[in-house]
């Protein structure tokens, strides 16, 4: 029996097509021509589409049917159930056309006779992100409920009948087989899957366009090594890297040319082997205080927090506010870091913080990082920065200043429980495989436009305002800089941008 997936309908949610007989027609637009279409449907002899997977009709599919990208009825299966070629039938509701004229048509097939499409807005959005479609020892009967077919083809419309048309539907999502081992033997636990240019949904519409939707976890059952998933793949890359996750163990594999449009099948196997996940490495900031860093920078697109993708890369700014790496500073509960886009005077209103300003070692819980919970990233106090730069068990030699062998000057903290020193970490590699933090020395900090000791020093915020009591104490924050081979703790005033590199 097919796997049926959930699929969310737009605004005409109320107009659902799931009562609708085999031989019943849903509401149309007023003043439509009631227009007879039979067509032939199949996967065709493309070259990119296996036969594994191929798509195999059942009673009640259903094919939708667009014009001049419009929604205009839908065909319903008539003959030839089981097999991957069927005849489909059914009325399409026409406006201002002139008989004997030919007419270009977009055919759709959402994967299942129970998914259906709204009437009114055309267009619907279809969900992957919990499936099992594997069944019966490797047989792929489960998978073309999870199909979505597509093609376009042109029929002439004449005395209420289209005639002419024999279409070829193409799949827009990707098959993709996977075989997972962990110390040697099948991994058969849940797993969860995400991906670089791979969605858990797409949007479909009545123009012939479909967009990925969405990116997060694709859920995969469990009982099995071999699972089969859909996916919703866009653009041309040759490589796509695929994350799974599963209790404590995770691994991570590359897929060749996953793209939309084709089908891996059985001949095409992905093998993934599943280990266990490192313990992220930790840092002490106090007595019986520990964190973990984030892997990167800060930065801010225009709508949302990210970490930079590369902690040994040289630090940039774009000042076209998608790219945003210099943040003001502020106490304030209600708000997180915000972008620093002037030179104006400190504020609530433009200058932004993300601890709690009750207890600045608490993460405000309104703060987010896109794809992280709310609450979970916090910044160091100036305190906690002294106590992890010189007071925690041999500080001296887990910190110190680099050249890396791409020729990056910066400042490199190892974490409590390492095997190196400081001194001896030259090589972007050893940065990643000793779990230490790097702070390129390139970065400087902004006031307003322009960019200050940006070739000798980089600036990272604290979580603690000013301690003097001069007339300014109320416009400053502390901050980390560090600048030529000195590490130097300075108040500075709230307006300046500085980097912040996060910790939970």
């Amino acid at each position: 029996m097919k796997k049926t997936l959930s699929i969310m309908i737009m605004a005409a949610a109320l107009l659902l097509m799931t009562q609708c007989r085999k031989d019943e027609m849903p509401a149309v637009m007023p003043e439509a021509n009631t227009v007879r279409m039979t067509v032939t449907a199949g996967p065709g002899s493309k070259t990119d589409i296996t036969p594994a997977g191929a798509i195999k009709w059942s009673d009640n599919d259903k094919i939708y049917v667009g014009h001049n990208g419009t929604y205009v009825g839908y065909l319903t299966l008539v003959s030839s159930a089981g097999s991957a070629t069927g005849t489909f039938s059914g009325d399409v509701a026409l406006t201002g056309i002139t008989d004997g004229t030919e007419q270009t048509f977009h055919f759709y097939y959402l994967g299942s006779a129970e998914r259906t499409l709204a009437v009114g807005d055309g267009s619907a959005e279809v969900d992957f992100s919990s499936q099992n479609i594997y069944n019966n020892n490797g047989k792929l009967e489960n998978a073309s409920a999870q199909h979505v077919g597509y093609g376009t083809a042109k029929g002439t419309v004449k005395d209420g009948v289209v005639t002419g048309i024999n279409v070829t539907l193409v799949s827009k999502v990707a098959l993709a087989r996977f075989s997972f081992t962990k110390d040697g033997a099948d991994y058969t636990d849940a797993l969860t899957l995400n991906g670089d240019n791979i969605y858990n949904e797409m949007t479909v519409d009545f123009a012939g366009t479909f967009k990925g939707k969405t990116t997060g976890n694709i859920t995969l059952g469990s009982g099995n090594a071999e699972r089969y998933v859909m996916l919703v793949p866009t653009g041309d890359a040759t490589e796509q890297t695929l994350t799974f996750a599963g209790s404590s163990d995770e691994g991570e594999g590359k897929v060749p040319g996953l793209q939309a449009n084709k089908l891996y099948g059985m001949k095409d196997a992905i093998a993934v082997t599943l280990e266990a996940a490192a313990p992220a490495p930790k840092f002490s900031v106090g007595e019986n205080s520990t964190v973990e860093f984030a892997p990167d920078d800060l930065y801010w697109d225009g709508s949302a927090f990210h970490f930079e993708a590369n902690q040994c890369e040289q630090p940039y700014d774009q000042w076209d506010c998608t790219h945003v790496r210099y943040f003001y500073w502020s106490n304030s509960e209600s708000v997180a870091y915000g972008e620093s886009y002037s030179d104006g005077d400190a504020s609530e209103s433009d200058v932004f913080f993300t601890n709690d300003p009750e207890d600045e070692t608490k993460p405000n819980a309104n703060f987010q990082v896109s794809g992280q919970e709310k609450g979970t990233w916090r910044t160091l106090s100036i305190d906690e920065w002294d106590y992890l730069l010189h007071s925690r068990a041999n500080a001296s030699s887990l910190c110190g200043f680099v050249c890396l062998d791409d020729g990056v000057n910066g400042f490199v903290i190892l974490p409590d429980k390492s095997d190196e020193t400081a001194s001896g970490v030259t090589t972007t590699k050893l940065v990643a495989d000793s779990g230490a933090v790097f702070f390129p020395i390139d970065g400087g900090y902004r006031v307003g436009t322009t960019i200050c000791h940006g070739l000798t020093s980089s600036f990272y915020w604290s979580s603690t305002s000013g301690e003097y009591s001069d007339s300014d104490q109320a416009h400053q924050a502390h901050a980390i800089d560090f600048e030529d081979n000195y590490i130097y703790r300075m108040p500075v005033t709230r307006d300046i941008g500085s980097a912040v590199r996060l910790v939970r």
